[in-house]
């Protein structure tokens, strides 16, 4: 995928030029974006950014095997994957969290001294979670 970005009567076009399909070299179509402010194309320079680090990033969790979580814990997944995530704690360490896929929870880790906060699901830092009853492991 190539961009470019260029001014036309005081807008902002972006123009990204896409593959007829993500295997192929060769670029088949042309999609213009106009923008009133120039700011935006700066936005749309840093989501373009953050779309290709995401894309490495899935490429390498592709080589990483699913680990389920303890089948309690998957049966609080749904059936079918609503358009949001769906994450729950892990009953045996703070650490780590649980993403429910086609109704199977899958466990995940926390980056080294967060744990996960079941509240806000996210990983947060140590000293603003409350682990309840589940583990802490050592850090």
């Amino acid at each position: 995928m190539t961009s470019n970005v260029s001014k036309q009567d005081g807008c902002c076009k972006w123009d990204v030029l896409l593959p007829d399909n993500l295997g192929s070299n060769s670029p088949k179509k042309i999609m213009k974006i106009y923008f009133v402010h120039p700011e935006m194309s700066r936005i749309l320079a840093a989501i373009l950014l953050t779309s290709m680090l995401c894309a490495v990033c899935w490429a390498r969790r592709a080589d990483v095997s699913l680990i389920p979580c303890d089948p309690e814990v998957s049966k609080q997944c749904p059936a079918q994957d609503p358009p949001t995530p769906v994450y729950l704690a892990d009953p045996s360490d703070c650490s780590k969290f649980c993403e429910c896929s086609g109704g199977t929870a899958y466990s995940e880790s926390c980056q080294p001294q967060t744990l996960w906060d079941d509240g806000l699901n996210i990983c947060n830092w140590a000293s603003m979670v409350d682990c309840g009853d589940r583990p802490i492991p050592p850090m």
